[in-house]
């Protein structure tokens, strides 16, 4: 294994540019390069050696691999209680050929801190990936590009996630150690691609302080952006989804039940080729805070049986302003619906073909 000294700068010069560094980012790393004896070809199964290789690098370093190599793992790839750990790689590509188990996901993060992927791509095995019946499975849908659990510090910059049977990135809270459910927090998907799935595009459960910008997303089978609080001690905090590029999904762009906190949500500047479907309901009738629809341009024509592109409920603090979207002019439609809730702002948008910007009824 070579070993040489690297700064984490250069990994992080459009981190910079956006503001958006972490702290720890600028520490100085030595690197461990992936043995040649690994084979890269992708002919033959290399889940126990890479493991061991992933397991070996130490903390505060970075785990090369070679670039270009094609790594065949059929297992899921573990990192657990890790701080200060890069995997670079340098346009290497992970794949699984095998349909495995419910809960084989390509990489999976647990409790572990300060954690950097780049240049990486991960293939799932899902041949009916997209958007399609036949792509979604019950029995694997757990299978995720990159299953992150109870993590604090995590950047995801210029990967790639195709073919999974689950979602391209699921974000949620370390169950495996129950008396300590630590959620995941600061995390940034930059610069990155997915397509084609079986589930969501990045379903989050339990997590705060999440920033997806500039990134690509193609066929999802279920929603593009799941915030699931399906329990009190699940939800969303400080999510902003912004300038990206969201192609077609076959459900909802943004979809938020439950009874759990959904609270400081940010969608801005993305441009859609769908519509905005987005839903918010809050399942028990606790109030949540501070949404931001803000200058999102979709392209597809809006129309369905509840006449309102967009629809919110006890909600305190909601603004839908300067998007764009065409909806069908047979039908009586309307910009956003808001139920039983306050301080709402719609207005500045354009809506062709709509009976207004929206309704607010109720309050909170």
């Amino acid at each position: 294994m070579k070993r040489r000294s690297l700064s984490i700068l250069v990994v992080f010069g459009l981190l910079i540019a956006g503001g958006c560094l972490p702290a720890w980012a600028t520490r100085p790393l030595s690197t461990v390069t992936i043995p040649a004896s690994i084979d890269q070809s992708g002919m033959t199964d290399v889940s126990a050696a890479f493991q061991a290789f992933l397991d070996s690098v130490p903390d505060n370093s970075v785990a090369a691999l070679r670039p270009g190599a094609r790594y065949r793992i059929e297992q899921t790839l573990r990192i657990e209680d890790r701080k200060n750990l890069t995997i670079d790689g340098g346009g290497a590509t992970i794949f699984a050929t095998t349909p495995g188990n419910g809960t084989r996901s390509q990489v999976k993060v647990v409790h572990s801190q300060s954690i950097v992927i780049t240049d990486l791509t991960v293939k799932g095995a899902n041949p009916s990936a997209g958007m399609a019946d036949a792509a979604f499975d019950l029995s694997k849908e757990h299978q995720h590009g990159f299953d992150i659990r109870g993590v604090v510090g995590l950047v995801l910059l210029r990967v790639a996630v195709s073919d999974t049977y689950g979602d391209f990135v699921y974000l949620g809270q370390d169950e495996e150690r129950p008396g300590e459910r630590r959620w995941t927090s600061n995390v940034v998907i930059r610069s990155s691609r997915f397509d084609r799935n079986g589930r969501m595009g990045v379903a989050m459960t339990a997590a705060r302080n999440v920033l997806i910008e500039q990134s690509t997303f193609n066929q999802m089978r279920r929603s593009t952006f799941d915030m699931e609080a399906h329990d009190p001690g699940f939800g969303a905090e400080y999510v902003t989804i912004r300038n990206n590029d969201i192609g077609p999904g076959r459900l909802l762009l943004v979809a938020s039940v439950g009874t759990g906190d959904v609270d400081h949500f940010r969608f801005e500047g993305n441009r859609v080729a769908g519509i905005l479907n987005i839903r918010m309901h809050s399942g028990d009738g606790a109030l949540r805070t501070d949404w931001k629809i803000l200058n999102n341009t979709a392209r597809g024509v809006a129309g369905n049986p509840d006449g309102a592109v967009m629809t919110f409920d006890n909600i305190d603090g909601l603004e839908v302003r300067g998007n764009h979207q065409q909806v069908q002019t047979h039908r009586p439609m309307i910009g956003a619906r808001a139920v039983d809730s306050c301080n709402v702002k719609l207005g500045g948008n354009t809506y062709p073909g709509a009976v207004s910007q929206g309704v607010v009824t109720g309050t909170c």
